[in-house]
């Protein structure tokens, strides 16, 4: 059965169980795009399953516009590589663990999609999509959830930030305020787009070096985490009182900014990441964003920032 989904209107935030988490490729490149999208599937997956009587089969297509998709994704202009995108998902199996060393999860292997279609609708390109059987009772009522803002996730460019920001969105309320303590091998496997190779010869893995990785991938993807989210993360290494690099965990910190949600005049409420957006394109005036959200919507708030920062990349535009 084809499920339609009504149109996007404003942030969006993912109750991604724990167990998605640690998803890492094993046979196929994941490219960033794809990440994002494959999270704003399930997102949409979870609002039908939460309306949803039950189960449904293993057959069971969800459905959205393809337009809206691409629209919380911050990629509208990707139609044409969208196949790309879903072949990826379809071709990518992935093996979950949980970034938590008491956990009970052993770990799963499966592919991000059954299946995907994108079709002709009433003048309207559609995509549907069938996910794992697995997924459906994790996702439609999570025990454990880390709270994705799909709006925060649709500005990060890196694949190593759009994971990394996933994590550390777990431990957001975390009374520790620090991430899971694990080797560096973790860490790099974890944040590589890529599948770890192996030697012909020994069949080990060949994992890059942890200092080379980290100025190449985890620097960027700190920077980019720091400048466009509601967290603050800090890196931090543990050598154990020797040279040799033990642990690595992060430090994570919800920005003052984010803390609260300014309130309109009826009452109605502004999600912090529309603020943080505005606020780091130069706009300031959280009033004047609040009075524009009431009046005109999340969504329309969210195209005219977006509009406004498609523009400030353009350095030939005449003065």
């Amino acid at each position: 059965m084809l499920n339609t989904l009504p149109a996007f209107d404003g942030p969006v935030k993912l109750r991604k169980p724990v167990e998605a988490l640690v998803m890492v490729p094993r046979n196929n490149k994941l490219s960033p795009l794809s990440r994002k999208m494959y999270n704003v599937l399930l997102y949409l997956s979870q609002m039908t399953l939460r309306d949803m009587q039950g189960v449904p089969p293993a057959t069971h297509l969800f459905g959205a516009p393809l337009a809206e998709v691409l629209k919380i994704c911050g990629s509208e202009n990707q139609n044409q590589k969208a196949k790309k995108y879903l072949a990826e998902m379809r071709r990518s199996e992935v093996v979950w663990d949980s970034p938590d060393s008491d956990a009970e999860l052993q770990q799963v292997g499966f592919n991000l999609l059954s299946e995907s279609r994108i079709l002709k609708k009433g003048g309207a390109i559609w995509v549907y999509w069938a996910l794992p059987p697995t997924l459906y009772e994790t996702l439609a009522d999570p025990d454990r959830w880390a709270s994705i803002d799909l709006l925060v996730l649709s500005r990060l460019q890196t694949y190593a930030a759009i994971v990394l920001y996933e994590i550390c969105s777990k431990y957001r309320n975390n009374p520790t305020r620090v991430t899971c303590r694990k080797d560096p091998a973790w860490w790099v496997e974890l944040l590589s787009s890529t599948p770890i190779s192996k030697d012909d010869e020994t069949g080990q893995r060949k994992l890059p070096e942890w200092r080379k990785f980290k100025n190449k991938f985890v620097v960027r993807a700190m920077e980019q985490i720091n400048e466009y989210s509601d967290l603050t993360i800090e890196l931090l290494e543990d050598r154990g009182g020797g040279k040799a690099l033990k642990t690595i965990q992060f430090r994570v910190t919800v920005k003052q900014s984010a803390r609260t949600i300014d309130l309109a005049p009826d009452g109605a409420t502004v999600d912090p990441s529309v603020l943080q957006y505005a606020s780091s394109l130069g706009v300031t005036g959280d009033k004047e964003i609040v009075s524009l959200t009431r009046d005109h919507g999340a969504g329309a708030v969210i195209d005219a920032l977006r509009n406004l920062e498609e523009r400030q990349k353009q350095l030939n535009l005449p003065l």
